[in-house]
């Protein structure tokens, strides 16, 4: 469980690293990936250092706790984007289909 844990935390920080580094991304998807790389990052630091000394699991909850805030504010800043997104396309679905330049 702990090293399937420690790689799966690792490739959330590549992941969350790719999201900061992505050009075509909106500033707070960016700040989410950021959350999301610093709770994963202390994340695996904790577990790496509960492995090699042998204390528990429950020690790393600090990282588990800004990591998972970084993952609600991700999904909820997906969704406000989803959202004014639909928002944009009835808007124009609702002009006849036309886009802003042919009005």
């Amino acid at each position: 469980m702990t090293i399937a844990y420690l790689i799966v935390t690792t490739l959330l920080i590549v992941a969350a690293l790719w999201m900061m580094t992505a050009t075509g991304q909106p500033r707070g998807i960016k700040l989410c990936g950021t959350l999301v790389a610093a709770g994963a990052i202390v994340d695996v630091v904790g577990l790496v250092a509960a492995m090699a000394t042998g204390h528990g699991y429950a020690a790393i909850w600090p990282g588990e706790l800004v990591l998972n805030g970084g993952m609600a504010l991700l999904l909820l800043e997906w969704a406000r984007l989803e959202r004014r997104q639909r928002r944009r396309t009835a808007r124009t679905k609702g002009a006849g289909g036309l886009g802003p330049a042919a009005r």
